[in-house]
C-alpha cells in the first residue's frame, strides 16, 4: 500500500510538471483544471505523507519539532493509554453494570451442571491437587506440621480445655451413649469370658482344693459377672453407671482446678511429644494422606473424584435454577469487582504504562507502523484524491465565477 500511495503522488506531479510544460505551448482550457487538480493532489499527498510520517520518525530525518511522536512521547502514550483505561474500562459503577448484566452465575451454573463439564472442573482439581503435591516439600511440611502441633498442643495447657471439654459433655448428658456403648461391650465381653473366668480360678486356687469346688466356683463367679454387666447394660440409673458419672465429673473437675493432675497432664503431653514415634507417626501420616490425595486425585473412579464431580453438578444446579443463589453471587462479585477498581486500577493499568515504558522507542515505533500501516497508506492515498477533487472544484469555481 506505501508503493502504491508513493506512485500516487509521483503520478500527481507527472501530471502537473507535464501540464506546465504543454501549458507554455498550448492554450488548451482543460490543462487548466488538470493541472490544478495535479497541484491540489501533491500538496493533499504530501501533507498526509508528512503526518503520517511524524508520526513515527522524523520526515526527512530533519528533526522537526512535534515529530516522530510515537518514539519521542511512547511514555506519556503509554500513561495516557493507562489512564484511558482506568477511567473508561475500570469505572467502579460500570464495572458493576456489566457484571449485574451479564448473569454470570447463571450462565456458570448452566455450564456446570453439565455432566461433562462437570467432569472436566473434577479433573482440573485432581491436577491441582497434583500439582500441590509435586510442588510441596516433604521436609517442609513436616517441620510445619511439628511446628503447629507444638504451636498448638506443646505451648498450651491442655488439661483445663479437656476438663472444660468433659464438663461441657456431662451437663449437656452426652456422655450417656458412650458409657451405655461401654456397658454393653462389658457385657458381651462377659457372656463369652466363662473361659478365662476358669482359668484365672484354677491358677489362684490353693493346690489342695477339689477341680469340682474350682469349677463351681469359676460358674458361679461368671453367672455374677453376667448378671452385673446385664444389669449395668440395662438400668440408666445403676449405681455403676453413677459412680462412673461421678468419677467424670471429679475427673473433669480435677483437669481445671487440680495442680496435680494438671502437671500429670503435661507431663504425659510432654512425654508423648518428644518420644520418636511421634515424629515418626507424623512423618507416616503424611506419607500416606499423600499418597492417599495422589491416587484418588488421578483416579476418576475414586470417591474423591466422585465426590467432586457430583458436588460440582449440584453446586451447577444451584446456580443456575435458584434465584436467591444468583443474587448473592453476583452481589459478593459485583462487590469485590468495584473494591478492586476503586482502590487497585492504577496499579492494574499500571501494567500497560509499565510495559509501554520497558519498551524500545524505535522499535515500538516500527511495531505500530506495521500493525496500522495499511490504514495509514490509505490516509495518504485518500489525501491525494481528496486534495486534486478539491483542487479542481476551487479552479472550477474561480474560473467559471471569477473568470479567472
Amino acid at each position: 500500500m506505501r508503493i502504491i500511495a508513493t506512485s500516487m503522488l509521483i503520478v500527481a506531479a507527472i501530471i502537473f510538471i507535464t501540464c506546465h510544460i504543454l501549458q507554455r505551448y498550448y492554450d488548451w482550457v482543460w490543462l487548466g483544471f488538470l493541472r490544478a487538480a495535479a497541484e491540489a493532489g501533491m500538496v493533499g499527498g504530501l501533507a498526509d505523507w508528512f503526518a503520517v510520517t511524524a508520526l513515527f520518525r522524523h520526515p526527512l530525518k530533519i528533526p522537526i519539532p512535534h515529530t516522530a511522536i510515537i518514539r519521542e512521547q511512547k511514555d506519556k502514550l503509554g500513561t495516557s493509554m493507562a489512564t484511558f483505561v482506568a477511567d473508561n474500562f475500570l469505572n467502579p459503577e460500570l464495572v458493576g453494570e456489566k457484571i449485574e448484566s451479564a448473569q454470570l452465575p447463571k450462565r456458570l451454573g448452566q455450564w456446570l451442571q453439565e455432566p461433562e463439564n462437570a467432569a472436566k472442573v473434577s479433573g482440573e482439581l485432581g491436577t491441582a491437587v497434583k500439582g500441590i503435591m509435586d510442588v510441596v516439600d516433604d521436609k517442609e511440611m513436616l517441620e510445619l506440621i511439628d511446628r503447629t502441633i507444638d504451636h498448638q498442643i506443646g505451648d498450651r495447657v491442655l488439661a483445663p480445655e479437656l476438663g472444660e471439654y468433659v464438663q461441657k459433655l456431662l451437663d449437656s448428658e452426652k456422655e450417656e451413649p458412650a458409657i451405655q456403648f461401654l456397658s454393653e461391650k462389658a457385657f458381651q465381653w462377659a457372656v463369652n469370658a466363662g473361659p478365662t473366668v476358669d482359668r484365672i480360678v484354677n491358677r489362684d486356687s490353693p493346690a489342695w482344693a477339689p477341680q469340682i469346688l474350682q469349677d463351681l466356683v469359676g460358674a458361679r463367679i461368671h453367672r455374677e459377672l453376667v448378671d452385673w454387666t446385664s444389669k449395668v447394660s440395662r438400668q440408666p440409673n445403676h449405681e455403676a453407671r453413677l459412680a462412673a458419672k461421678r468419677w467424670l465429673y471429679e475427673m473433669a473437675n480435677d483437669l481445671q482446678n487440680d495442680p496435680k493432675t494438671i502437671e500429670k497432664v503435661e507431663e504425659i503431653k510432654q512425654n508423648i511429644l518428644a518420644k520418636e514415634a511421634t515424629s515418626s507417626m507424623t512423618e507416616k501420616t503424611w506419607e500416606n494422606a499423600k499418597e492417599f490425595l495422589l491416587h484418588t486425585s488421578a483416579d476418576p473412579n475414586s470417591l474423591l473424584r466422585r465426590k467432586a464431580h457430583q458436588m460440582v453438578m449440584t453446586m451447577g444446579h444451584s446456580m443456575a435454577t435458584s434465584e436467591k443463589v444468583q443474587e448473592v453471587i453476583t452481589e459478593r462479585v459485583v462487590a469485590a469487582a468495584k473494591h478492586v477498581a476503586s482502590n487497585y486500577a492504577p496499579e492494574i493499568t499500571g501494567i500497560i504504562s509499565d510495559t509501554v515504558e520497558r519498551w524500545d522507542a524505535a522499535e515500538a515505533s516500527d511495531k505500530i507502523e506495521v500493525l496500522v500501516g495499511k490504514d495509514l497508506q490509505f490516509i495518504r492515498m485518500n489525501g491525494t484524491i481528496v486534495g486534486a477533487l478539491a483542487g479542481l472544484l476551487i479552479y472550477t469555481i474561480a474560473f467559471f465565477v471569477l473568470g479567472v
